[in-house]
């Protein structure tokens, strides 16, 4: 079986499954402090799922990434394993709306046991195709100690369910959270990672993030220009994020391009950025629903801002694992002092200024992503200027 489109069509399936899941949580109908806290339990669940199914997409990608075979037998318990997986989304909904019931705690819980217990047989299909590297999928994939952490953490959690159902979703983000943890502390620190596979489910989650954006947009309830209108400041709101993460997608695109070394420490930045990127949709529709109130821009411009780190963390890291492509790194991953300023200074100008002028969250925005068009602008006649030398000097040195 081809292995690449094989891991591309189960990229694609865990893009979709994993982006879906902020679609629950959709934007209060009161713009107070209150209604976004009763949404805690939406959040709680959507951390947990997300860091859930990242963590074992990077499982599956080392195990997939090493095996010789791909059998129609690894293909069926593969196919297993992605329809429990499908499930996350419904009971992190239903979960999320009633954080403090028996039921959909457990539920929530039982089926990310099942989704284990299908990866586990991932894993011993993958043996039974590959008898050879047996070791090797379990150092990768289901290791002893693997294998105690994840089995341990559910136990405890069924066990305490009963008394204390909430314990389901803290279960779940403390698994997450061990997952990376654990891929961070010992020799998988520094493993590589598959760099095309990366990007293009990065890309697959981008490009579903920036498409939910235009599901804030409801259809006129009438037929005149005013019924048309009435959507005017949430298509505002759209375009504006919109925008925004094309831009990012091409920063991101710019970083990535010139590093040849990516490792686990750079896949967990890279989920943190994807965890606020994801975030967009709902927060612009919460800033398009209530343009002029506080706490919506504050809330829009707070997650621009823990985006915003979260990539400078991932430039850094790619700095230090890239040596040789540092100028570069620096200057697109905004490292340097312009760049940096213009990012983190307009930033906390919309945030002090959305006190005095709430609207001010959505324009300084609009600012931030057109500053970025011109510098990337720049920066790509710029490069293009050095191709062409390049290339009439080769052309040159050829002719003499």
């Amino acid at each position: 079986m081809n292995k690449e489109r094989f891991t591309g069509f189960s990229d694609a399936i865990i893009a979709i499954e994993v982006t879906i899941l902020i679609l629950e949580i959709e934007a209060p109908e009161h713009a107070t402090l209150s209604a976004v806290l009763n949404q805690a339990g939406s959040f709680a669940a959507f951390i947990a799922s997300f860091l859930l199914m990242m963590a074992t997409w990077y499982f599956h990608h080392n195990i997939i990434n090493a095996a010789h075979h791909i059998t129609f037998s690894v293909y069926l318990a593969n196919t297993l394993w992605i329809f429990v997986m499908s499930l996350f989304p419904f009971a992190t909904a239903w979960v999320g709306r009633y954080p403090f019931a028996f039921l959909p705690e457990c539920l929530f819980v039982s089926v990310t046991l099942v989704w284990m217990l299908a990866y586990s047989f991932l894993v011993h299909s993958l043996i039974v195709a590959n008898p050879e590297q047996r070791f090797e999928f379990y150092a990768l994939g289901n290791s002893r100690i693997n294998l105690t952490w994840r089995y341990g953490i559910i136990g405890l959690v069924l066990l305490i369910l009963p008394w204390w159902p909430v314990a389901g979703i803290l279960g779940q983000i403390s698994l997450g959270i061990a997952s990376a943890v654990l891929t961070l502390r010992n020799n998988n620190r520094h493993q590589k990672i598959n760099k095309s596979r990366l990007i293009a489910f990065t890309d697959g989650i981008i490009a579903i993030i920036v498409t939910l954006l235009v599901l804030q947009l409801a259809v006129p309830s009438g037929i005149h220009i005013q019924n048309l209108f009435s959507q005017g400041i949430k298509f505002v709101a759209y375009a504006i994020s919109f925008l925004f993460i094309m831009i990012v997608w091409y920063n991101h695109h710019d970083l990535f391009n010139g590093a040849k070394m990516i490792t686990t420490v750079v896949y967990w930045d890279n989920v943190v950025w994807l965890l606020f990127l994801s975030l967009f949709p709902y927060v612009t529709a919460f800033v398009g629903e209530f343009p002029n109130k506080r706490l919506p821009e504050w809330l829009y411009v707070i997650v621009q801002l823990c985006w915003s780190l979260s990539y400078t963390k991932m430039a850094h890291d790619l700095r230090r694992l890239n040596p040789e492509d540092d100028a570069h790194i620096q200057f697109v991953g905004k490292l340097n002092g312009y760049n940096a300023l213009a990012l983190y200074g307009g930033l906390i100008i919309a945030f002090v200024m959305v006190y005095f002028i709430p609207v001010s969250g959505l324009v300084v925005t609009i600012l931030l992503a057109i500053f970025n068009v011109i510098r990337a602008w720049q920066d790509a006649r710029h490069h293009e200027k050095i191709q062409l030398a390049e290339k009439q000097e080769a052309h040159h040195g050829t002719r003499e």
